[in-house]
């Protein structure tokens, strides 16, 4: 394997930011909270028809009511906490890919448009800036100058800064099988090189240069 495909720009669109890596979707989070929700309504429907039998029952039966009781509630308990817990790495997680608000300035230009070519698919930066998590978010335009849509497979990309320094740089087979862009139009593509591919930290970004080199086709029909 080569170094160029070891590296990793952790590829996702704007849309896919809530399923990045092993996120899951808002959908698999809804199910699960269902889930936690019936399982706690059942857990309490258990506790009350325990103690309506011990009440039938008597001293011995409230004994093991007891018992039965304290095991629903640390059931309970427990899904509570592994909630909370999911709930919070979650967020942690999205946080890290959050504008570092450390760094008062950042890379924007948001008239930045492609060349349109006959050549396949072309590029244009619009935002440039560091995340939380030490990441190198690149905000891009994909421009498409061919009569057919294509189907970008993999993208290159090299961030430089005014001094001609490499940023980051790092290669990457594009995830959900490829970004789509329609003939003779655009399509906005957002991408998060990982922070072992950043060269330079601290750099204000307020200029810089980039060179990117897209490899696409016509999609299967």
């Amino acid at each position: 394997m080569s170094d160029k495909q070891k590296l990793n720009l952790n590829g996702v669109s704007v849309d896919e930011m809530e399923i990045f890596g092993e996120h899951k979707s808002r959908e698999e989070v809804r199910a699960e909270e269902k889930a936690r929700k019936k399982a706690e309504r059942e857990a309490m429907a258990a506790v009350a028809k325990a103690r309506r039998q011990a009440a039938k029952e008597g001293p011995k039966s409230q004994r093991k009511d007891v018992l039965t009781v304290s095991i629903v509630l640390g059931v309970i308990v427990l899904l509570c906490v592994g909630a909370l817990a999911s709930q919070f790495f979650r967020a942690a997680e999205e946080e890290s890919f959050s504008r570092d608000e450390a760094f008062d300035t950042y890379f924007y230009d948001g008239d930045a448009k492609p060349e349109l070519t006959n050549d396949g698919l072309t590029a244009a930066v619009t935002q440039v800036y560091y995340t939380n998590g030490g990441h190198l978010c690149v905000q891009m335009v994909l421009g498409n100058g061919t009569d057919e849509e294509r189907l970008m497979t993999e993208i290159e990309v090299s961030i430089t800064n005014e001094a001609e320094e490499t940023i980051a740089s790092g290669y990457a087979e594009v995830s959900n099988s490829g970004v789509l862009v329609p003939a003779g139009g655009t399509t906005e593509y957002t991408f998060y090189i990982a922070p072992q591919h950043v060269s330079v930290h601290d750099d204000p970004l307020t200029t810089i240069g980039y060179t990117i080199d897209i490899t696409s086709g016509v999609p299967a029909e």
